[in-house]
């Protein structure tokens, strides 16, 4: 995956304002599932502004939109974004849906992405409850830091680790099945190629555009 590209190789940051998303306003929901508390350069657990846009991003994709009455609640240092927007949006062939396609059906295993493409390996709390060594639920992948395992109500995986098919091909670019979800439920999404990056898929929804990096197939073992 050629994330370096997609961040870290834009080396200007600029001063933003952080954006609070409503799950009581439809297209801020949507955008939630393309941010990531989890990663460590920058603060990309919350949507921020550039001019009149909302960005959101977890490095792996970025999506845009313009927002009514977004809620500022403070500033940060981020990545340009616009920058790595012009760097890759250069939209080239024809738009084509993303789900009518068929394109989000997870078609090629590769075992460095084992990722259920039912649950995106899903995890729930165990609450205030700590499990003893002989529980059954600590072979669910027990992560004793924040007291959760493995959904075992996944329809397909049932909590385990998953050997299948979980990667798609999105217009010859190799993509995690689960990522594209939020993607596909966005209205009317479409999809289509980058002229200027080989690795990326542009989508653009009613409302909505984005960038969704791939995976590099002689990057990964097979």
């Amino acid at each position: 995956m050629k994330r370096r590209n997609f961040m870290m190789a834009i080396a200007g940051a600029m001063t933003v304002p952080l954006i609070n998303l409503r799950n009581t306003v439809p297209a801020e929901k949507l955008m939630q599932a393309f941010c990531n508390p989890d990663y460590h350069r920058f603060d990309l657990s919350n949507p921020f502004g550039a001019g009149s846009l909302t960005y959101a991003t977890d490095s792996w994709a970025m999506v845009r939109a313009e927002l009514v009455n977004r809620d500022e609640y403070a500033t940060g240092r981020l990545p340009d974004v616009r920058k790595v927007w012009s760097e890759y949006w250069n939209p080239t062939g024809s738009w084509v849906p993303l789900v009518e396609s068929g394109m989000m059906i997870p078609t090629i295993e590769m075992k460095d992405y084992n990722v259920c493409p039912e649950c995106g390996m899903r995890r729930v709390s165990l609450g205030d409850y700590y499990p003893d060594p002989d529980d059954p639920r600590i072979m669910l992948d027990y992560d004793p830091d924040d007291n959760s395992i493995r959904d075992v109500s996944c329809v397909l995986c049932r909590g385990r680790d998953y050997n299948g098919k979980s990667v798609s091909c999105v217009l010859g670019v190799r993509h995690v099945s689960f990522g594209l979800r939020r993607i596909a439920v966005l209205p009317n999404a479409m999809v289509c190629r980058s002229a200027s990056n080989d690795s990326a898929v542009l989508f653009r929804a009613d409302g909505f555009e984005g960038i969704s990096l791939g995976i590099v197939p002689d990057a990964v073992s097979k």
